[in-house]
């Protein structure tokens, strides 16, 4: 499927990190994204796109707000996206369960808007930049 793995090894188990936000701490991401973002593979790229996804949907306000813990969410200059995510839904001014299920679903009809497609990057960035005006 051409979606983002949301999913973190925590203790041996593969957790969903939007699924279990409340109990995955930034710092079990964190280490996860460090291992992901040193890598030159499919997974890496994921994360690439899907911080590129969140930096791109932000308002400019959002933006300069979660500049200010830009080392939170980066190592060596490369942002992981899932770490992103978890400063991004952190840094919102009400944190709450409609946030993160809006944010899952707005990421899962992508990977199905590819599909639909037959995976035609045009129609794919078409329906990305109407969910980021969103």
């Amino acid at each position: 499927m051409a979606g983002w793995d949301m999913t973190i090894d925590v203790n041996g188990a593969k957790v969903d990190v939007l699924t279990h936000y409340g109990t995955v701490t930034s710092e079990q991401v964190k280490q996860a994204g460090l291992l992901v973002t040193a890598g030159q593979d499919r997974a890496a790229q994921n994360s690439y796109q899907l911080a590129h996804f969140l930096r791109e949907s932000l308002t400019e306000p959002a933006k300069m707000k979660l500049a200010v813990k830009e080392t939170d969410y980066t190592s060596n200059g490369v942002t992981h996206g899932l770490i992103l995510l978890k400063a991004v839904v952190g840094a919102a001014s009400v944190d709450t369960r409609y946030t993160i299920v809006h944010i899952k679903k707005q990421i899962s009809s992508l990977s199905q808007e590819m599909l639909a497609n037959d995976n035609n990057i045009v129609n794919f960035n078409a329906k990305a930049n109407m969910l980021e005006q969103e």
